[in-house]
């Protein structure tokens, strides 16, 4: 008999519930009829960084062998057939059952049955579902969402035309490859009612966002400038300072100095030299 590569919840979604499972079968497994109905547990969330090792816990441990039990993990996907991360049958992986998403990505132990996936892609955020079951009978279903953050640049603060001061300055502040969605704050000491206009953008390669902003400002003295790119739990901030005053060219050091004069001097003499010798020939040309 063949398994297919999903599993059917037949229910919406909530706290603790109650519905029916139907394990990745040709038909209708035996003991797991729409007659069986079974607790669904929901899970410790994880939130794990782009790159780190994700452990999703189902809240269960086998202490002897696996041979009685079929266990499957999978990932929810919204309107789509649920991708099998791991399936055990019989006390071993299946693995042409594995999504080749999670191919060498993926890995179960086989005594807490803690999924670990690895390194984590942004992609794999969402819903996963882990099923046990003993002799065909459903010993635990449990849901644990699996959520993905990527770090986002320090923000970039730059001035048009320039850092000098100026009657009128354009301010922009920038960041970029984080992950989820960003928000930009911050504030102008001249004046704190200011507020970044911005906007991000979503790179499909890279599955992460890009944030810019700016702000048009008069200034009319030295100011602060703050810009925090905040995601959630987490913010960067920047903060420049601008002065009414350009800074001065900095002096040639006296090292400097003094090379320039070797050099001058050198170049004085041998144009001297140059003019002497063709007076010379001019003068007994002419004699």
């Amino acid at each position: 008999m063949r398994h297919k590569a999903h599993l059917c919840f037949h229910s919406s979604r909530g706290g603790q519930r109650k519905d029916m499972l139907r394990p990745p079968c040709e038909n209708t497994c035996p003991g797991t009829g729409t007659d069986q109905m079974h607790e669904i547990t929901i899970g410790e969330p994880v939130i794990t960084k782009v790159g780190d090792v994700a452990k999703l816990s189902c809240g269960y441990k086998i202490s002897g062998s696996l041979k009685p039990y079929k266990i499957y993990w999978q990932k929810h996907e919204k309107d789509k057939v649920d991708v099998v991360i791991t399936a055990y049958v019989d006390g071993k992986e299946n693995v042409s059952l594995k999504n080749p998403h999670f191919l060498n990505r993926s890995k179960m132990d086989e005594q807490d049955l803690t999924l670990s996936i690895f390194p984590v892609k942004v992609s794999d955020r969402g819903e996963y579902h882990c099923v046990i079951i003993r002799n065909f009978d459903i010993q635990r279903q449990c849901i644990v969402n699996l959520s993905v953050r990527a770090d986002f640049s320090a923000p970039v603060i730059t001035l048009s035309p320039s850092r000098c001061w100026q009657a009128s300055l354009k301010l922009t502040c920038s960041s970029h490859g984080g992950y989820p969605e960003p928000k930009m704050s911050g504030f102008v000491s001249s004046d704190p009612s200011l507020e970044w206009i911005y906007h991000s953008t979503y790179d499909n390669k890279t599955q992460c966002f890009n944030i810019e902003g700016y702000l048009l400002i008069n200034m009319t003295e030295e100011i602060i400038i703050n810009c925090t790119v905040g995601y959630p739990g987490f913010q960067l901030s920047t903060i420049l300072n601008v002065s009414r005053d350009c800074p001065l060219e900095q002096p040639p050091s006296h090292g400097v100095t003094i090379a320039i004069a070797v050099i001058l001097t050198f170049v004085t003499l041998i144009v001297l030299t140059i003019l002497f010798r063709c007076h010379s020939k001019y003068k007994n040309f002419s004699d």
